[in-house]
């Protein structure tokens, strides 16, 4: 399945017209993908309680473009 949750801070590095780097940043839903049998799809409600208690790891092919945040530790 696939699934989303809480917002992540998206930072994108983009250059203008003028050629110049530019910085801008925004919300963007945080991406998960997981293995759960069709017999056993999750309701939203099943799913926002995986995502309070145990949420799965993130896709390994995000992590070209994806930083967790650390902030806390």
């Amino acid at each position: 399945e696939e699934g989303t949750g809480a917002l992540d801070l998206l930072l994108v590095v983009a250059p203008t017209a003028e050629g110049e780097l530019i910085m801008a940043a925004g919300p963007s839903l945080s991406y998960y993908e997981f293995k759960q049998p069709m017999a056993e799809r999750l309701t939203d409600e099943a799913w926002k309680q995986v995502l309070e208690t145990k949420p799965p790891n993130r896709p390994e092919w995000i992590s070209c473009f994806f930083q967790p945040s650390t902030a806390g530790s």
